[in-house]
């Protein structure tokens, strides 16, 4: 028996394209990680890391920095439509305000109390409080990607077997935590240093052990999806028979990247390390396409008003959008915290500022919103939100 695959699989939905999607969800890289590793064994008097550095800074501006920017332009607009909407369920509506109210209000105390304390700890404490949540973030991402991806390939998992996947995720987010703690010294992040005391061995090890055995799970539930949808055979109308979906690899693709490449092996390779903030914000993109794209073709076909006046005011905003992604990425990772570095303001007390951190805001900026742009995707990018629904499912 001849199988061949449906023509529909050739015409699966996508993000932007399923051979972009690839690239952009994990597969550019993977890429770069053969490429730096190759490059390492063949010519190892190079400084490889060090030049890593100086593009993966310059990539910040143009990627890195304006995905941070993007999770606020989509989450505040709307905001409390959502927040007061009878549509929103009251979990949501939880997770909105903590996301939206509590968590930037708290971090701004935070700061604020850190810097009439003059305690240089409270800053390294926020420090390790962002290390260990963007583990976190990275997985949830990446279980995201694996489910949407199905979904628009028309795979779909069982919630025992989503269940399996979703849990594994975290799991060697926190096996990367252990292991991560397993030395005890002194980790630095900019100026500011922090303490790390080693985990017993047995946690580290028990975590390693806990992950391995969800890891296979994981990969077991993938293997099985793919073997059970090859036994649904149909015939065509010239009689040859075909298999249906089995699973999308740019979902494997998205999910291996985010949880394995980025967050449990990221050591791998120093010239790579510095790119996985550069490929984690590649990953986010596609899904700001879809979204924006998708509200574009909407808004642009309304049927009310002049169609070329509606066309054109689409065609603005969508470019204002992108726009500012990139504008308000480098203001405040970089312009707005480096003036105020260099002209503190603290009742004229230079002396003062240089005591806690002459980094200070630089620090403060970068680890606010991390840690807040991690909460707003987590209360944004999900079914019961109807914009998502709407601009991203049934796109």
């Amino acid at each position: 028996m001849i199988f061949r695959r449906s023509t529909g699989d050739a015409q699966a939905r996508a993000l932007v394209a399923p051979s972009v999607d690839f690239w952009l969800v994990g597969g550019a890289g993977v890429l770069v990680y053969l490429a730096f590793q190759y490059a390492v064994q063949n010519w190892p008097t190079l400084d490889w890391t060090g030049q890593a550095a100086i593009w993966a800074a310059y990539f910040a501006f143009a990627i890195n920095f304006p995905h941070f920017a993007y999770s606020y332009l989509l989450f505040y607009p709307g905001y409390f439509r959502r927040l007061t909407g009878t549509e929103t369920t009251l979990a949501s509506k939880i997770r909105l305000v903590v996301a939206g109210l509590a968590v930037p209000l708290f971090l701004i105390g935070y700061f604020i109390h850190a810097w009439k304390a003059q305690d240089a700890q409270l800053l390294a404490w926020a420090v390790m409080a962002m290390i260990f949540t963007v583990g976190w973030h990275y997985v949830k991402q990446g279980y995201g990607v694996f489910i949407t991806l199905s979904v628009y390939k028309g795979v779909f998992y069982k919630e025992w077997q989503k269940r399996i996947l979703y849990v594994n995720a975290y799991v060697v987010w926190i096996y990367t935590w252990c292991r991560t703690n397993s030395v005890t010294g002194v980790q630095p992040y900019y100026d500011i240093t922090y303490h790390v005391t080693a985990y017993p061995g047995w946690l580290v090890n028990g975590s390693y052990y806990l992950a391995l055995a969800t890891s296979t799970l994981a990969a077991c539930v993938i293997v099985q999806r793919w073997f059970d949808d090859q036994k649904r055979v149909f015939l065509d109308k010239s009689g040859f028979a075909f298999s249906t979906k089995g699973v999308s690899v740019n979902a494997v693709m998205g999910y291996v990247a985010a949880i394995y490449l980025w967050v449990m092996f990221p050591y791998g390779n120093p010239a790579f390390y510095v790119f996985i903030p550069l490929f984690h914000s590649l990953q986010y993109f596609p899904f700001v396409y879809k979204f924006k794209t998708s509200e574009f073709n909407r808004t642009k076909s309304a049927p009310e008003g002049n169609p070329q006046a509606t066309y054109r005011r689409a065609v603005t905003w969508l470019l204002a959008f992108t726009a500012a992604g990139i504008a308000l990425g480098a203001l405040f990772f970089d312009t707005i915290p480096n003036y105020m570095d260099s002209h503190p303001w603290v009742n004229g007390d230079m002396t003062k500022f240089i005591e806690l951190d002459p980094q200070f805001y630089l620090i403060s900026f970068i680890v606010f919103i991390n840690i807040h742009h991690f909460f707003i995707d987590s209360a944004f990018w999900r079914r019961d939100n109807t914009d998502v629904q709407r601009n991203l499912f049934r796109a």
